[in-house]
């Protein structure tokens, strides 16, 4: 899978957007050349991977879809309008949807034929932190084997009495003779060179109120389950996810409705979401993110997410004015 991606990145970076188109055609991205191109190479990608054999291609497809189809509609019908679509899944979809084949097929039409725009999506390494972090903060409570609730459960040290009787003689080295309570601090590492357990008995009598005994480990024993670093557990996870963000091409919205009719009946049956209708459109920020997004202005169908961008598309998007008459003819009565 490691593989796969590093495949999958070398040739996306490789790609450049509208670059597979013939060079004659690339000098007029929006002639009636580059349209009929990118039409059929669409159409001849469709067909050989969106069947109802190839279940594994059909959310990939049903996104792709939405996202075109939303991107034709105004603002008003709960389309884009004037703004891009900004589309974001994981880069492991191309891989695991069909196969290595699909996946180099799939870059080349999205990016080098219909120039889709893509950049590595933030959220998954904000994502991946996050969840990193919360593991992080598991480890550390696993290699503190003394826990809140075990530390009120442990024996509290008391001062021990030692009872001695006057009728014995003792010498002077015994060391059973009367001696003052043992102090509440707690020995140097100087004056013991062994661990002293402290009696059933005494654990009994414990007074309340005392501090909690810190338990005392063998060598290497908490070394062996300490957390590791926050920076290693960032750089062991961070290639499981690998979110990315494709941007939709600056067409017109002719060309949108044209490249949808290649889609088989079974993926256009569903009605894709709408994007929310607002009355007082977001006005853009320059100083705004890309990946910058309202609250509930995502929406999720087949593969990933998507949302309105603030990149505004060319002047004349809509069309001359027949193109407008007609799509506003279809939309009446059809």
């Amino acid at each position: 899978m490691h593989e796969g991606m590093r495949s999958f990145r070398h040739i996306s970076a490789a790609t450049q957007p509208g670059g597979s188109l013939n060079p004659h055609t690339r000098a007029d991205p929006s002639g009636p050349m580059a349209r009929k191109e990118r039409f059929e190479r669409l159409d001849r990608f469709v067909r050989t991977w969106c069947t109802m054999g190839m279940p594994g291609t059909k959310p990939f497809f049903e996104a792709l879809w939405a996202v075109m189809r939303l991107q034709s509609l105004p603002e008003r019908l709960g389309g884009a309008g004037p703004n891009r679509i900004q589309w974001e899944f994981d880069d492991a979809v191309f891989k695991e949807a069909a196969g290595k084949d699909f996946m180099l097929e799939a870059i080349d039409v999205l990016k080098g034929v219909l120039a889709f725009e893509e950049v590595p999506s933030s959220g998954a390494r904000d994502r991946a932190c996050g969840s990193h972090l919360t593991s992080c903060s598991h480890l550390n409570i696993k290699s503190n084997p003394v826990s809140t609730a075990n530390a009120a459960r442990l024996p509290k040290p008391s001062p021990i009495s030692m009872v001695t009787h006057s009728q014995r003689a003792r010498a002077a080295s015994d060391p059973f003779l009367d001696m003052p309570g043992l102090s509440h601090s707690l020995p140097s590492a100087s004056s013991h060179s062994t661990d002293v357990a402290i009696p059933p008995s005494a654990a009994e009598n414990a007074e309340e109120g005392a501090p909690p005994i810190t338990p005392h480990y063998q060598d290497g024993e908490q070394e062996q389950e300490l957390a590791p670093l926050r920076s290693d557990v960032q750089a062991e996870g961070a290639d499981d996810v690998h979110l990315r963000i494709w941007t939709t091409p600056d067409l017109l919205n002719q060309e949108f409705l044209a490249l949808l009719t290649v889609f088989p009946s079974f993926i256009t049956r569903n009605s894709p979401p709408r994007f929310c209708v607002s009355s007082h459109p977001r006005a853009a920020d320059i100083e705004e993110g890309e990946e910058e997004r309202g609250e509930g202005e995502e929406i999720r169908f087949g593969t990933g997410s998507m949302w309105v961008s603030a990149k505004q598309r060319s002047d004349g998007f809509k069309g001359g004015w027949w193109t407008r008459f007609v799509l506003w003819w279809r939309r009446l009565f059809c």
